[in-house]
């Protein structure tokens, strides 16, 4: 079983924490997780959270389970720490979940479960875990602009042209609101935000920043929302509809990479199984594909991209 599994992508931030395990020099600085460390280079359990063991050891009388969302009591403290009175608390739900790799995981099942098929546009460069989870899931992806490797800053005009084309229903992942950047970027087009900060100094910079910013004029916002309109079509929806079969084979647009469609609207390609989209990352050893425009049809000697079949489906539910 185990020798089919297939090795992954390296972390960056984890390579990036052994290089500096690995460098002998006594002067040098760890960046590569924010967590406090000492002059020794040790993170220490602060007295205030051996306080708090110390406490819970005397007067738990329980190791009992919780609910499946946590424990309700301290739901309310963090929503009551995070979001203050911002957020109407009837609009607010929690659970607690195992880490914050484990919470974006359950988010994006969220997101699945409520919209099947919503697109998620994730910032370049954003933490690998992310990508690893939404090919998993089958969700596709949209990459979007963020830094700029030669300024050192936010590549806002970037993003601006690329969150652009975010449609109703898609959403947006900001691993690093901090100035708020993707909040000013979803002012300017017209767009809803939700961002979350910690820091007093960034929550009063984003703040300031996105009151600076004028919406896009109604009739720019228009022209995108027309372009937005389009009805989103699963994959699915060609099996259900006889123009692809069980059994049809894809390729990539120069036919390196083959596939097989399957009954239940996924796709095999040798080891690989999956979405389109997953699977087409998958092949290319890429983090993110458009399987729409990845994956080519032949009929009658003439290839083209199963987006077509896609369009034809929009076609006739427009008739």
């Amino acid at each position: 079983m185990f020798e089919s599994l297939k090795p992954q992508p390296a972390d960056k931030i984890l390579a990036l924490m052994q290089l500096y395990k690995d460098d002998p020099r006594a002067e040098k600085v760890d960046l590569g997780v924010g967590v406090y460390k000492d002059a020794s280079g040790l993170t220490p359990v602060m007295a205030a959270i051996k306080a708090a063991e110390k406490q819970l050891w005397e007067e738990q009388t329980t190791k009992t389970y919780v609910g499946l969302l946590g424990d309700p009591g301290f739901s309310d403290a963090m929503i009551d720490l995070v979001l203050g009175d911002a957020v109407p608390r009837a609009n607010v739900a929690a659970a607690a979940t195992p880490g914050g790799t484990g919470a974006v995981r359950q988010a994006f099942e969220l997101i699945q479960y409520g919209n099947p098929s919503a697109r998620v546009f994730v910032s370049d460069p954003t933490w690998p875990n992310h990508i690893s989870i939404l090919n998993y899931l089958g969700i596709e992806t949209v990459s979007y602009r963020y830094f700029d490797s030669e300024s050192g800053g936010v590549n806002f005009a970037g993003m601006m042209e690329d969150l652009a084309k975010a449609k109703p229903g898609d959403v947006v992942l900001d691993p690093f609101f901090g100035t708020g950047t993707t909040g000013a970027v979803a002012k300017k087009l017209g767009r809803h935000y939700v961002g979350v900060e910690r820091e007093q100094d960034y929550i009063d910079a984003a703040t300031a920043r996105i009151e600076a910013i004028e919406p896009g004029n109604a009739a720019s916002l228009e022209m995108q929302q027309g372009k937005r309109a389009l009805k989103r079509i699963p994959f699915g929806t060609l099996l259900e509809s006889g123009l692809l079969q069980p059994g049809t084979e894809l390729s990539c647009p120069k036919g390196k990479h083959l596939a097989i469609v399957r009954a239940d609207g996924s796709l095999k390609s040798g080891d690989h199984t999956g979405s389109i989209h997953k699977v087409g990352a998958l092949v290319q050893g890429q983090e993110a594909c458009n399987g729409w425009t990845f994956w080519h049809i032949n009929e009658g000697g003439k290839t083209s991209p199963i987006d077509d079949l896609r369009k034809e489906i929009r076609s006739r539910l427009q008739a």
